[in-house]
């Protein structure tokens, strides 16, 4: 947490006489400090961008950034970065896969920061991501062609950009003399 250094110090006169003499002085490390820490706001399986800044007057000391991302789903939930020494400022991404928990139109993932100095010395802060739920999308649906009391065949494509959504389609034949005119699959 400090250091010792000694002083040196050596006079001579004119007369090219000299003495010397010493001190020590003490510094002491400071704690880096994290900031303005901000992430973007994210339709589900996208990217946000965290920034944030570091302040240490330290500007020789190397820095460890670890990054909790707040989302359990993914395996890269826990990072850590190596920073150069003098770095004030940082840009990381991380991509969210779903909002979770589902039945929500959006979830706020809770992200930790902790910067450690060469020393030890360290110091957290947090900030929050919104991921937004996107709605799936039905397209190309068509039904075969057949006689009376016959069967037809349904088919159509999902479009998700989570590929940890699960699906529930619900199914009006428009049949209503059918006991099945509707029908839910999952």
């Amino acid at each position: 947490p400090d250091d010792n250094y000694t002083i040196g110090l050596t006079i001579t006169d004119d007369d090219t006489a000299t003495s010397s003499d010493n001190t020590s002085v003490t510094v002491n490390n400071v704690v880096p400090i994290l900031g303005n820490l901000s992430a973007t706001r994210i339709d589900e399986n996208s990217a946000t961008t965290l920034t944030g800044t570091i302040t240490d007057p330290g500007t020789l000391d190397e820095l460890t950034l670890d990054v909790t991302w707040g989302d359990p789903l993914s395996p890269n939930n826990t990072q850590q970065y190596t920073l150069e020494p003098g770095t004030q400022f940082f840009t990381l991404a991380h991509q969210y896969l779903d909002d979770n928990p589902n039945s929500t139109l959006g979830d706020n993932y809770t992200i930790v920061l902790t910067i450690t100095d060469d020393d030890t010395l360290r110091s957290s802060g947090s900030t929050t991501v919104m991921v937004n739920n996107v709605t799936p999308l039905l397209g190309d649906l068509s039904a075969t062609t057949i006689d009376e009391n016959g069967t037809t065949t349904l088919s159509g494509t999902i479009t998700d950009p989570s590929v940890l959504d699960s699906f529930t389609l619900d199914v009006v034949w428009g049949d209503p003399l059918s006991p099945k005119n509707t029908e839910q699959y999952s």
